[in-house]
């Protein structure tokens, strides 16, 4: 049974206190994936890169994930590197790495990227 903190906490009290069986409980921190409106927004913003560079918009995402996400690690005595997946990454995560990309666009390239809101684009007509 899966209880979500504080909305339901009442809830998870009585639900605990009526089990009279052997039962491990665990609480943790909820950590949610980057959101389906902020992958959105992602490839809005690859999408206006693309158009301002003529850089595909998918060999962007693989350099801008190089860059910002990669990670290291040792195995077998030889250090790997790799990248984290943006799907893996938290909300927060999410945007922290879109304004990596926000600032390496403006700094290095001259393009501007418009912040969430700012304006209306199509990449707030999604199913969710």
């Amino acid at each position: 049974m899966i209880f979500k903190l504080p909305y339901q906490k009442e809830k998870a009290i009585s639900y605990i206190e009526r089990i009279d069986k052997d039962m491990l409980c665990e609480i943790r921190k909820d950590k949610r994936n980057r959101s389906t409106v902020q992958n959105a927004y992602y490839w809005f913003l690859l999408t206006m890169l693309e158009t301002d560079t003529g850089n595909d918009k998918d060999d962007l995402h693989d350099y801008f994930k190089r860059k910002y996400l990669q990670k290291f690690k040792w195995v077998f005595g030889e250090n790997i590197n790799y990248h984290k997946s943006t799907t893996k990454l938290t909300t927060l995560e999410m945007e922290d790495y879109l304004e990596k990309i926000r600032v390496f666009a403006s700094r290095e390239l001259g393009c501007f990227l418009p912040l969430p809101g700012e304006t209306i684009h199509d990449y707030l007509d999604i199913k969710l």
